[in-house]
């Protein structure tokens, strides 16, 4: 299993995870609303998705914003590049 797959989290680092699969954009002061933690336990959450290289701050953003770039590439990259294992690339 990759090391950074390990976050060693807490009770919420499963649902923040599955949370980015809807959204692969996060702040802290909307995980402690949806969360019903404090703003320090939500920070400390992400913290741990930062230092495990799940998620990344997006630089220039206020308020401070999060983003996970695996799932952004999956969800947003152009379709046309997509093609099945034996197909060649369109024209």
């Amino acid at each position: 299993m990759l090391d950074r797959a390990r976050p060693y989290g807490s009770p919420r680092t499963e649902q923040i995870i599955r949370m980015l699969f809807s959204n692969p954009i996060l702040r802290v002061s909307h995980l402690k609303k949806t969360l019903e933690v404090t703003y320090p336990t939500a920070q400390a959450d992400v913290d741990r998705l930062v230092k495990s290289k799940i998620v990344y701050p997006l630089p220039d953003v206020r308020p401070k914003t999060y983003y996970c770039p695996e799932i952004m590439a999956i969800a947003y990259q152009d379709t046309s590049e997509l093609n099945a294992p034996d197909e060649k690339p369109s024209e």
